[in-house]
């Protein structure tokens, strides 16, 4: 269940970061228009829910909520990352969402 929770965690922050221009021009090579935004900051943020359901399942609920805090510092580091030198990555979620 963690790892499903760093998954759900790792594509709601890649959503999240892709919303802003600066990065969405980075990453797939064109702005967004208003209702993808919107649509990418909604989705990120339900992602992030269901990735914080999904922690808070997993036993004692003080416990659980650390794990699910190092799993979220796991997934931010993994999309700084991977916009800082491979940014072409996270675009792949982005262009197979809209088509």
């Amino acid at each position: 269940m963690w790892l499903l929770s760093f998954m759900l965690a790792l594509l709601g922050f890649n959503l999240l970061c892709i919303c802003t221009g600066r990065n969405a021009s980075k990453v797939i090579s064109q702005s967004l228009h208003k209702g993808h935004t919107r649509l990418l900051t909604a989705g990120g943020w339900g992602l992030l829910l269901i990735s914080l359901w999904l922690g808070l399942q997993q036993g004692e609920p003080t416990l659980a909520f650390v794990g699910w805090v190092v799993t979220l510092t796991a997934a931010l580091a993994t999309v700084i990352l991977l916009l800082t030198y491979r940014p072409q990555i996270l675009g792949l979620v982005v262009l197979s969402l809209k088509h």
